[in-house]
């Protein structure tokens, strides 16, 4: 193997091929030397001598940002995770890449929010979850409730009531799958609709 060396005796480069080593100085390595690590080498009286470079302030102040921004998306993962009781279907989808995906074989609690196949659930019922019944199975709405937003207007989608969600508040905002319009629920715990189909429990929103 052949070797550069800088003016203090640090590993610059290296090659196996003879006609690449004008100027080099021919070196035996051990068999196992990391060639990826050379730099931190120096070679002095035909030994090697494990020398890294010193790193500096700014460097370590590089590093201690990239440990910090990790530790953040851990806090935030765990925090969102263990409060996803409390969010609505829309801050739920504003962070879903960060809740966490449904495991076969896991206790899920009523109102949890659980990832599968890119799209969110919420919980039910408090239960065990088995793996011939997956949130995306039929008749299993009763243990998950699919979160749909449309994705034009940002608005959640109008869907009958199924024991988990499809419940609206006063003046809640819905768009109806069935002629795309936004309507405003009149009354609390409105389980009624489509909204377009009744006028006493939803207003036409007017822009």
């Amino acid at each position: 193997m052949y070797v550069s060396l800088d003016e203090n005796g640090r590993i610059c480069a290296s090659t196996s091929k003879e006609e690449y080593a004008e100027g080099m100085t021919e070196f035996e390595f051990p068999d196992d030397f990391d060639f990826s690590q050379q730099d931190s080498y120096r070679i002095v009286d035909k030994e090697l001598i494990f020398d890294p470079v010193p790193i500096s302030d700014a460097q370590k102040e590089v590093e201690r940002s990239i440990v910090r921004q990790s530790q953040f998306q851990t806090v935030a993962v765990l925090f969102i995770n263990a409060n996803t009781k409390a969010l609505t279907d829309e801050q739920a989808l504003s962070v879903s890449l960060l809740i966490d995906e449904w495991v076969k074989d896991t206790f899920y609690e009523k109102d949890q929010i659980i990832r599968y196949k890119d799209e969110l659930y919420r919980i039910g019922q408090d239960h065990t979850s088995q793996e011939i019944y997956p949130p995306d199975s039929k008749g299993v709405t009763a243990l998950y409730s699919h979160i749909t937003i449309d994705e034009e207007t940002g608005y959640e989608e109008w869907k009958p009531w199924d024991g988990v969600s499809g419940i609206y508040q006063t003046d809640q905002p819905v768009i109806d799958p069935n002629d795309g319009q936004i309507y405003i629920s009149k009354i609390p715990n409105n389980v009624w609709g489509p909204p377009s189909q009744q006028p006493t429990y939803w207003d036409l929103y007017e822009k």
